[in-house]
């Protein structure tokens, strides 16, 4: 008898960075390895790891050109499949870009402090994981009149949140709201995920992914990235420059120029890529 099977010629559940849209192979445009961030520190799309010596983990790469780097942080989407405790608790697949569902975090409502022309909010309740996370400031037709959408950039834990942009009601307190962005399940390059320490990581290992270029200005599209000691960032070597010493260090060739990049959270300024290692 036949063999049953589900046709999927607009790629609907893909999980890469062309996202709903055909590609000549008509097959998914990203290999992703799902790892734990043990990197120490909050680890967003783009940025470079190498795989630690229990296979489990995404870690910054150990020393320059280190052929332990295995791939580039994806993005996510929610797809109701389950995860082992150890894992991430919530569900999630790959795709290149932010897309966190909003019912993953729940809203936070408190009391907190802005100063008219300022970036910073002041709240004891501050936490890591906020970042990435959308602040809103009720209206009030005196001390804030205008009221903006405001995204958190930086936290710290305990007592502030750097948003973008700047206050620009009346300095005081306010009964503010903190949740998650609205989640952008769609073609295109939306804004980076973020994931904490401890948390499960799509890492792209192979296929369209964004790979962070930060501070490095010369990229060119058809530069060679390499990891960097320690950083998510990557190192450029032209094309023809490369050299065989340097044979399975690489993991990125870059698809366009650092002036193209897009510009995230700081520090994690990415380009689109094709990721392979050699």
């Amino acid at each position: 008898m036949p063999v049953k099977s589900i046709t999927n010629p607009l790629q609907a559940w893909t999980s890469g960075a062309t996202w709903g849209t055909l590609s000549g192979d008509n097959e998914m445009t990203q290999a992703v390895a799902n790892l734990l961030n043990g990197s120490g520190a909050i680890l967003y799309t783009g940025d470079i790891v190498a795989i630690d010596v229990t296979g489990t983990q995404a870690i910054l790469p150990p020393g320059a050109g280190d052929p332990r780097v295995i791939g580039v942080v994806g993005g996510t989407y929610e797809d109701g499949s389950y995860y082992p405790v150890g894992s991430t608790s919530i569900n999630i697949l790959t795709m290149d870009g932010y897309a966190q569902p909003a019912g993953l975090s729940p809203a936070i409502t408190a009391s907190m402090g802005l100063t008219n022309g300022s970036g910073t909010v002041t709240y004891t309740g501050a936490a890591a994981t906020d970042i990435s996370k959308q602040l809103f400031v009720p209206y009030n037709s005196s001390t804030n009149a205008n009221p903006q959408v405001y995204t958190i950039t930086a936290v710290s834990a305990g007592t502030s949140y750097t948003v973008t942009p700047t206050f620009n009601g009346t300095t005081g307190s306010f009964n503010c709201t903190v949740q998650m962005a609205p989640s952008s399940e769609g073609p295109g390059w939306p804004p980076s995920s973020s994931y904490p320490v401890g948390v499960q990581v799509p890492v792209v290992i192979g296929g369209f992914a964004r790979i962070n270029i930060n501070g490095v200005a010369g990229v060119v599209a058809s530069d060679l990235i390499a990891g960097t000691s320690g950083s998510p960032i990557g190192a450029r070597t032209a094309a023809a420059a490369a050299t065989a010493a340097q044979i399975g260090t690489f993991i990125a060739v870059t698809l366009e120029a650092y002036a193209a990049r897009l510009v995230g959270v700081a520090g994690h300024d990415t380009v689109r890529a094709w990721i392979t290692k050699f």
